[in-house]
């Protein structure tokens, strides 16, 4: 059982470093598609690997180690898909960094409010909605797709029951 969670972690290791590769030196266009294909490779990396390794002892114990392994894999991929997402798109990491660059360590309001303009804000995360699928840019404004819509009544579930504040 444990060669699949070993398995798991390391495929996720390997795309960590592919993915930090790829990204430093080749600089995708598109950069959520080359994370998600840098995570099927690796996942079926570490699939071809596992059944090599057990070609002569398919049961089904060894296809509940094999998604144990897959388990860990995915659940590591969606925990660093949330760090990238703050890092890519995160307000409040971008302002830190930028106080962290100011080469004092002090940002004024009025500076962080010049480089931080609503609209350009906006115009970033509605771009983003339309890319993935969740909004879809017509004359008269966005009009939600059934994607955006499943997802709006998710996250205004979860706001409601966890009593979080208005907004986003």
């Amino acid at each position: 059982m444990i060669d699949g969670i070993i398995g798991g972690w390391i495929a996720f290791c390997g795309f960590l470093i592919g993915h930090a590769l790829w990204f430093h030196y080749g600089r995708p266009t598109r950069r959520w598609v080359a994370v998600e294909v840098w995570c099927a490779l690796f996942f079926i990396m570490y699939t071809v690997w596992f059944w090599r390794m057990r070609a002569h002892e398919i049961n089904i114990e060894e296809f509940l180690f094999y998604l144990n392994g897959v388990a860990h894999y995915i659940f590591l991929f969606f925990s660093y898909a949330q760090f990238y997402f703050l890092v890519d798109r995160g307000v409040s990491a971008r302002i830190l960094v930028d106080v962290l660059e100011s080469g004092s360590d002090i940002l004024s309001r009025d500076e962080i409010r010049h480089r931080y303009v609503p609209d350009v804000l906006q115009d970033r995360r509605l771009t983003d909605m339309v890319y993935g699928g969740y909004l879809v840019h017509e004359s008269e404004g966005y009009r939600m797709t059934a994607k955006g819509r499943l997802n709006a009544r998710v996250f205004r579930w979860a706001k409601r029951f966890l009593r979080l504040y208005p907004g986003g």
